[in-house]
């Protein structure tokens, strides 16, 4: 399989003879049996092992010196074709989560929380100004809520989500209104 961008479950039967591999453009992963995850964002990739063992290595260093075991509980991060992965904590919670059409977030800034939201939808959502961006958020969305969501950034912040242009943005309500226009051609 190739990963070109995007969030990938698998649950793969064990079969040595048959080893299954996920292809993205900073690394390979290779199994023989096992549920993981792997996530392609713009500039890293993460596979996160549930259940069984998994072998990442970076795409562009020889798999026989850059290969990672990665164990249940366990995420593989790659940041560059030519670093090697590096092992960290795996989030289950947000994988199972993900898994069952929901987003939980837990103080993030809301341009973060943003960015992902706007994963599952047709137009981009960013923040007006990096202040609304930098505000911290949490709560759990169903993916694709837009309306869910703009009711809990209007109920806690005063914010509002408006068209403007190619992006849908987070503006504030209050008496610290903001101009937009400019700042929907980034």
């Amino acid at each position: 399989v190739v990963l070109e961008s995007g969030e990938a479950f698998f649950d793969v039967a064990h079969d040595p003879a048959r080893p299954f591999y996920v292809l993205t453009s900073l690394g390979r992963v290779r199994v023989v049996g096992t549920r993981f995850a792997v996530y392609r964002r713009p500039h890293s990739l993460e596979v996160s092992t549930e259940q069984g063992l998994v072998r990442v290595s970076s795409a562009g260093l020889p798999e026989s010196a850059a290969t990672l075991a990665v164990r249940p509980g366990e995420s593989a991060v790659i940041e560059a074709p030519d670093l090697p992965p590096r092992l960290q904590p795996a989030d289950l919670k947000r994988i199972e989560n993900w898994r069952h059409q929901r987003l939980e977030f837990d103080t993030v800034p809301l341009a973060e929380l943003l960015e992902e939201f706007s994963r599952y939808t047709h137009v981009p959502l960013r923040a007006a100004n990096e202040e609304i961006g930098a505000l911290r958020v949490s709560g759990v969305f169903h993916i694709g809520d837009v309306a869910a969501l703009s009711t809990a950034l209007q109920a806690t912040f005063g914010l509002t989500i408006r068209s403007s242009g190619n992006y849908e943005l987070v503006a504030d309500l209050g008496g610290r209104r903001h101009d937009v226009s400019d700042e929907s051609r980034h």
